[in-house]
């Protein structure tokens, strides 16, 4: 068996220990209607749901019978 004095920095070293300070959002997850969503990751919008952003309508990830539009620079999902 390990000692506590060998595991505990193991653990540290492994990332067991550790998380992200704030989670965030995928794509097309829920955001900002409360304090308890999180956070869009770095590449998304929030837009009631996290968006990516765009130049073209083909940057805009694809969803199975949903139409997307890149407005504005952001991805827009419409049904």
């Amino acid at each position: 068996m390990f000692k506590p004095t060998v595991l505990i920095p193991l653990l540290f070293i492994l990332g067991v220990g550790c998380k992200e300070d704030e989670p965030t959002a995928k794509f097309g997850e829920p955001c900002g209607r409360d304090e308890s969503e999180p956070d869009c990751a770095d590449d998304l919008q929030c837009e009631g749901y996290c968006a990516p952003l765009c130049e073209q309508d083909s940057d805009c990830p694809t969803i199975e019978g949903y139409r997307h539009e890149c407005v504005l620079g952001q991805c827009f999902i419409f049904v």
